[in-house]
């Protein structure tokens, strides 16, 4: 008899705990970053093709390649990328690969709850880096 006594209560809080455990992996509603901009800047004097990929919690939202025009005098080369991004909050992963080289960077291990601009920079040997900038929350709102 003790023995079901026992297996009933664990049973019966395991299942209490269930619930409590859920709520701890999920996320709140305002809980990561919105990619609100992303361009390619050009600073060498040779024009580039690079590849582009976003991940949004873990899925593909955003990938193509782009042939961007070369660095002219002191005006930088490039292009703004336009794409409806999520507009909710999410783990946002950023993928450039030019040739041989490749950045990456998630913004959510950097900004944790933020608007992110991101520029994909092609630096003047060619090198490519992934430059990002919170911009507060303000987007959070605007939803």
């Amino acid at each position: 008899m003790k023995r079901r006594a026992v297996l009933t209560m664990t049973a019966g809080s395991l299942l209490a705990l269930a619930g409590c455990v859920e709520s701890l992996g999920s996320k709140s509603q305002d809980s990561g970053v919105v990619l609100t901009k992303l361009s390619i800047e050009n600073n060498s004097e040779d024009p580039q093709t690079v590849a582009v990929d976003v991940l949004y919690d873990g899925k593909s939202v955003y990938s193509e390649r782009h042939e961007v025009t070369a660095k002219e005098g002191n005006v930088l080369g490039g292009e703004e990328i336009t794409v409806d991004f999520p507009s909710d909050p999410g783990e946002v992963v950023i993928r450039a690969k030019m040739g041989n080289d490749s950045a990456e960077t998630n913004l959510t291990d950097e900004m944790k709850n933020a608007c992110a601009r991101v520029q994909i920079w092609i630096d003047s040997d060619s090198s490519l880096f992934i430059l990002s900038s919170n911009e507060g929350t303000d987007c959070f709102e605007n939803r």
